[in-house]
């Protein structure tokens, strides 16, 4: 999973000081995942781009700040 977990992050080229809102939401996908019993770390890799992209592109705005929201409680 750490593996996968830095395949993403090095493809969305997210910067690698920790606690960042978008480095957690992956951390949070890819144990999400983990749970449903995916193992694979491509198909981890491919889900978990799929899913960020989606969000980001369909409710950017929310997504940041419901985030920043929930990171400040």
């Amino acid at each position: 999973m750490l593996r996968a977990f830095d395949a993403v992050c090095a493809q969305l080229r997210l910067p690698n000081h920790e606690g960042g809102w978008a480095r957690k939401r992956i951390a949070s996908m890819i144990f999400d995942f983990a749970i449903t019993g995916e193992t694979d770390e491509k198909r981890l890799i491919a889900k978990v781009l799929a899913e960020f992209r989606f969000e980001e592109g369909h409710a950017s705005a929310g997504l940041f700040s419901s985030t920043c929201r929930m990171s400040t409680a």
